[in-house]
C-alpha cells in the first residue's frame, strides 16, 4: 500500500537490515569469537573506568585548575600513547622487514614439517 510503513522502508533496506543480523548472529555464534568481543568490551569498559577514576583523583588531590588540567591531559596522553606507539612501531616494522625479505624469499615455497613423517620417537 502506498504510505504504509514498509512502502516508506522498501523491501531492500527490510532484506539488507535482517540479512545484517543474520551476519552478526551466525557470528556471535562461535563460542571463542564471542569470548573475543566480550572480554574487548569488558577491557575497553575498564580502560574507561580507569580514566573516570583518575581524573576524578586529580580533581581531588589538586586544587589549582592548572594543575588539574595539566594532569588531566598527563593521564590521557599516557593512556593513548600506547596505543598510537604501537601502531607507528608496528607500521616501521613491517616496512622494514618488508625491504629486506627479497622477491625470491618471498616465494619460495615453506618446507614440510618432518617431524609428522617420523615414526614416534
Amino acid at each position: 500500500m502506498p504510505g504504509s510503513d514498509t512502502d516508506l522502508r522498501g523491501t531492500d533496506s527490510g532484506r539488507a537490515e535482517a540479512s545484517t543480523i543474520n551476519r552478526v548472529r551466525r557470528v556471535l555464534a562461535i563460542k571463542p569469537f564471542r569470548r573475543l568481543w566480550g572480554v574487548t568490551y569488558l577491557c575497553s569498559v575498564a580502560d574507561w573506568l580507569t580514566l573516570l577514576g583518575l581524573t576524578g583523583l586529580i580533581t581531588k588531590l589538586t586544587d589549582n585548575y592548572f594543575a588539574q588540567n595539566f594532569a588531566f591531559v598527563g593521564v590521557v596522553l599516557t593512556a593513548l600513547l600506547s596505543g598510537l606507539l604501537f601502531v607507528l612501531l608496528g607500521v616501521a616494522i613491517g616496512s622494514f622487514v618488508r625491504s629486506r625479505t627479497s622477491a625470491k624469499d618471498r616465494d619460495a615455497p615453506i618446507p614440510a614439517d618432518r617431524s609428522a613423517d617420523s615414526s614416534g620417537g
